[in-house]
């Protein structure tokens, strides 16, 4: 089978994957994200978009579905809006509008809807500077931010789905929490916007 036949192949059964576990609205953003991992050969990429599930689909179906809560999508709408308009992708200690890192997108997406007016965060100081303006909970909500301390941060937009600026490589877009707690190897901590900063 030449490659072009097993991408073919692939391609396709991602697909079907992709819509029976609920990410049928996602396919362009899956599709993608599949043929730049498939043509720089990373495998863990690749993985990540097979393992990706939409909202309200479980893997375990005894289980309970997972409480996401009533939070705000505002503060995830913004960073979306943000994400999408820079033309520069992921570039750390950016703040916008052309790049962003994680806490930089975060930080911007939170000024821009007026509920934190101080200095930049990171993720190393965040819990310095949430009191008053976010509360920690654990019960994440889409809209919620998380944060592994010192590590990575974005916003909760789903069951087991967050908006960030991931990496150079990944660049800005959705990832899995599961996925990422794996990764970073610590769990996460889960902040709700609460009042204006």
């Amino acid at each position: 089978m030449t490659s072009v036949g097993f991408l073919i192949i692939a391609l396709g059964v991602l697909l079907a994957r992709q819509a029976v576990k609920g990410r049928a609205t996602n396919l362009p953003e899956d599709t993608r994200d599949f043929l730049l991992a498939f043509f720089t050969g990373d495998n863990t990429a690749l993985a990540e978009v097979a393992s990706r599930t939409g909202e309200g689909v479980h893997t375990d179906p005894d289980a309970p579905p997972p409480d996401i809560g009533t939070g705000s999508s505002a503060l995830l709408d913004t960073a979306v809006r943000l994400g999408n308009a820079a033309s520069g992708g992921y570039v750390w200690g950016a703040t916008g509008p052309d790049s962003y890192d994680c806490s930089g997108l975060v930080w911007a997406a939170a000024k821009d809807i007026g509920v934190y007016s101080g200095n930049r965060f990171t993720t190393s100081t965040f819990r310095s500077v949430a009191s008053g303006w976010a509360t920690e909970t654990n019960s994440p909500a889409v809209g919620d931010i998380v944060v592994w301390p010192g590590k990575h941060m974005g916003i909760v937009a789903g069951s087991d789905r967050y908006y960030s600026a991931r990496s150079t490589k990944k660049g800005i877009g959705y990832a899995t929490l599961t996925g990422d707690n794996n990764y970073f190897g610590i769990s996460p901590e889960y902040w709700r916007v609460t009042s204006n900063g």
